[in-house]
């Protein structure tokens, strides 16, 4: 049988997850009040904001290493 997650580890969770203020209340109200499918759709949706701003950064790092490897190239050989 699966350990049911406490209130406790759920703010921990959230805190670690980096959502804050009226949000984390928001969803430890959901929680407490058995709003279960609610707080997951919430989660899974702020996840894909997050793995969108992921992608973004990818892409970023992907531009600059083409650049530093593009200038290098041409540094050292002309």
């Amino acid at each position: 049988m699966a350990k049911r997650i406490t209130l406790e580890e759920i703010e921990q969770n959230l805190s670690a997850a980096g959502i804050k203020g009226e949000s984390k209340k928001l969803l430890t109200e959901l929680w407490e009040k058995g709003e279960s499918k609610e707080l997951v759709k919430y989660l899974i949706e702020k996840r894909s904001l997050i793995l969108d701003q992921i992608h973004i950064r990818e892409k970023q790092i992907n531009c600059l290493d083409y650049l530093v490897y593009s200038l290098d190239k041409n540094i050292f050989n002309p």
